[in-house]
């Protein structure tokens, strides 16, 4: 299959597979603030606002991994990672960081210790998988170290 059919090919197929994965990290990060968007609107006219709603969703997603990552004790990222759900496993430290550092008032862990552990827990997690090798090889570790200088530059003044 070509990954980008030639429009004067006849033979091109018409589907379209992604392969950058820049590209693929940039349509999932798209397809999650969709999803924030559509689950913020309101269910049974009822109102909610988008920050509460982000900031909950995140709060639940920092839960999820803490969970994960706790029933798996000395686990290495490749195992945490087997499973398709758990594929951008070191995404969760900017959400732990934002609920952390940032002050709003829809955002009840603003200053909360527990997740200020939990940034440095899964930063500390990844820089020794990077240590061992494991980190760098996989095709999107670009995009988790950014998230990984991303959650330091909130987590700075701590």
């Amino acid at each position: 299959m070509k990954t980008w059919p030639d429009c004067n090919d006849s033979s091109a197929e018409t589907s379209l597979q992604i392969r950058s994965p820049r590209i693929r990290a940039f349509a999932w990060f798209g397809g999650m603030m969709l999803c924030l968007v559509c689950c913020a609107v309101p269910a049974a006219g009822g109102t909610v606002r988008l920050p509460d709603q982000y900031y909950r969703l995140m709060a639940a997603g920092v839960a999820q991994v803490q969970t994960h990552m706790d029933q798996q004790p000395g686990v290495d990222l490749p195992a945490l990672e087997k499973e398709p759900e758990w594929r951008h496993l070191p995404y969760a430290i900017l959400a732990a960081a934002v609920l952390y550092a940032k002050r709003d008032p829809a955002n009840s862990h603003y200053h909360d210790p527990k997740l200020l552990a939990e940034a440095l827990r899964l930063g500390d997690f990844f820089a020794g998988q990077n240590e061992k090798g494991i980190f760098a090889p996989r095709l999107d570790s670009d995009w988790d170290t950014y998230m990984r200088l991303e959650a330091y530059r909130l987590l700075q003044p701590e």
